[in-house]
């Protein structure tokens, strides 16, 4: 008669893996519990620095990169456009203010400084002669002046004889009539007469301001275009380095265009990129320091671009007292 067999619970094999199991859930708890798992870092005792901890203002700083650059740039621009004729100097030249760089021919302009050259002497000409010619009215006018004056004289006394004689009828009426209409005809002649010396005056006076006008104002125009031949001559309006030209034997060059510029290389500035992290933090008038040679120069935040590009954003920092020697 077969006999069921009952399954034991407890075999050595369950045993083993039970201890087992037990064995590493411990090993595991006691790394978590009393094992330190921070990184260790051995330093030389030398080298730290041991103080007391003090209230004070937050600081900090950032170190950036920047770059030295000219404090100005002056760009150079053709005020009149021409051929390139000569060219006094090549980039990397060094200038002083009004040293010539090049020259542009430009013909049209030359005759217009001709033209304007003529009707400059044309109006001066007709100005001379127009006062000239009132001169000459006014003494013509100031003598018909004094002679009916001369005559207006010699008629009263006629007329004042004439009259006293008609009262004692030593002459006829009709002659002291005739002497009375005549004295009386010369002092109407001298009110028209020197009424229109008046309106004469102020004729010609009138016209000669407005040729006066007429004269500065062709001497101006004539003045501008000498101007703009001197300006043919491009020259150095800094004391500073040529750093660029764009102007060849030849070429034409139109008014306005930019032939290339000066930088003046007698001060300079640093022109640095920060990350745009800091753009809330930086502001004009924060200073920073730059070692240059061994030795420590400040700085000034001068101007700050708030533009972000590629995740940096830039500022113009200046010297604030003394600036490095060599520097370029």
């Amino acid at each position: 008669m077969d006999r069921k067999i009952e399954k034991k619970r407890w075999t050595v094999r369950n045993i083993t893996y039970y201890s087992a199991g037990s064995l590493i859930l411990l090993f595991i708890v006691y790394n978590f519990v009393f094992s330190d798992s921070s990184r260790k870092l051995n330093i030389n005792t030398e080298r730290l620095s041991i103080t007391d901890v003090q209230y004070g203002p937050f600081q900090e700083f950032t170190p950036i990169t920047g770059a030295i650059q000219p404090i100005e740039t002056f760009q150079l621009d053709v005020s009149d456009g021409g051929k390139v004729v000569k060219k006094y100097v090549e980039e990397g030249a060094f200038l002083n203010v009004g040293d010539p760089i090049i020259l542009l021919d430009n013909p049209q302009l030359r005759l217009s400084i001709i033209y304007n050259e003529a009707n400059v002497f044309q109006q001066i000409n007709n100005l001379r002669a127009t006062r000239l010619s009132f001169q000459q009215n006014k003494l013509d006018l100031q003598s018909r002046l004094l002679q009916i004056d001369i005559d207006i004289r010699k008629q009263k006394r006629q007329y004042e004889l004439n009259k006293q004689l008609n009262e004692k009828g030593l002459v006829s009426k009709n002659e002291y009539l005739e002497a009375q209409d005549q004295y009386d005809y010369l002092l109407n002649s001298r009110r028209l007469l020197l009424s229109t010396y008046k309106q004469d005056s102020i004729f010609r006076a009138e016209q000669i301001k407005q040729m006066e006008i007429s004269v500065n104002t062709l001497q101006a125009n004539l003045d501008i275009t000498k101007q703009q031949l001197d300006n043919l001559t491009v020259r150095a309006p800094i004391y500073g380095q040529l750093t660029a030209l764009e102007a060849e034997i030849g070429q034409s060059i139109a008014a306005g265009e930019n032939i290339g510029q000066i930088d003046k290389v007698d001060s300079f500035k640093v022109r640095a990129n920060i990350d745009e992290y800091w753009i809330a933090r930086v502001s004009p008038g924060q200073t920073g320091e730059f070692t240059f040679a061994d030795k420590d120069y400040d700085l000034k935040v001068k101007k700050v671009f708030p533009q972000v590009l590629n995740g940096v954003f830039q500022v113009d920092m200046i010297f604030q007292d003394l600036q490095p020697q060599g520097i370029r």
